[in-house]
């Protein structure tokens, strides 16, 4: 079981502190979304060109990998569709560069006003377009574009005519965000998983309780999700990509700080989530 965290879940701390931690919790990777107030890649200092043998040495040093390279792409919006793809491509590239895998995108929400059969088609456009992009870097093996089950696309009337369209493109696949796809689905989640079980390369795990029918984020398995009963049925079906923590505590500087966060993730992943 392969364990990774998003750095969502430490905005405090630098990329160093973030690889050394990893390491000393037991981590096998980080996924990197923003460190400190930069949130978009090609702006963090770590991502720097001069700063790329620091990076290899520290990772080599530590046994930690980058897993995913979040951006913050999104194609639901007709106006930022095409900042979306430059964002994009600047990420593909230095994915590629520094050999991580994998880049999230967003199809995101289903804009008032706008059929949604052409949202559809602009987001299915922009990921092809992303994928040929990284085929072009490295035909051998390119960095994968992975599209966050998210917003508006957390439902099987969303998703699959998206899979479908994109089976063609090999660097396409998803990542399964249990919380949203639970806000749509509930408990019952093994239709839902039994129908994008085929494209899902990178798992966000994340808990909830419910407040007055509000969801509030929590520890997993603190909260309501059925995680242990996910993660069962990943791993009998060979599921042999990243556990990754969403701790947002970015968004939520109410959380749990990281110190105590992070190494309660891998109690249960490695104890109780088995």
């Amino acid at each position: 079981m392969k364990l990774s965290f998003s750095t969502l879940g430490c905005p405090d701390w630098t990329f160093a502190q973030i690889i050394e931690n990893a390491n000393e919790m037991g981590y096998d990777a980080v996924e990197l979304r923003g460190v400190g107030n930069q949130l978009r890649m090609e702006e963090l200092e770590c991502m720097q060109s001069e700063k790329r043998d620091d990076i290899r040495n520290l990772l080599e040093k530590n046994h930690v990998g980058i897993c995913v390279a979040g951006t913050s792409v999104q194609f639901h919006n007709a106006e930022g569709y095409q900042d979306a793809l430059q964002e994009g491509r600047c990420a593909l590239k230095l994915c590629t560069e520094l050999g991580i895998p994998f880049i999230r995108v967003f199809g995101n929400i289903f804009p008032e006003g706008e059929p949604r059969e052409a949202v559809m088609r602009r987001v299915e456009e922009g990921i092809s377009r992303l994928c040929d992009y990284a085929f072009s870097l490295q035909p051998s093996d390119p960095v994968q574009v992975l599209l966050e089950i998210h917003g508006d696309f957390n439902s099987l009337p969303a998703l699959v005519p998206l899979c479908d369209a994109l089976q063609g493109e090999p660097g396409f696949g998803l990542i399964w965000d249990v919380f949203h796809s639970w806000l749509w689905h509930g408990d019952d989640f093994i239709p839902f998983y039994e129908a994008l079980r085929s494209w899902i390369r990178h798992v966000h795990v994340k808990d909830c309780t419910l407040e007055n029918g509000k969801p509030e984020l929590c520890l997993p398995g603190e909260g309501v999700i059925p995680l242990k009963a996910m993660i069962k049925r990943l791993q009998q079906d060979g599921y042999d990509g990243y556990y990754s923590f969403e701790w947002e505590k970015r968004w939520h500087p109410e959380l749990l700080s990281p110190e105590l966060a992070l190494p309660a993730y891998i109690s249960f992943m490695r104890v109780e989530a088995r």
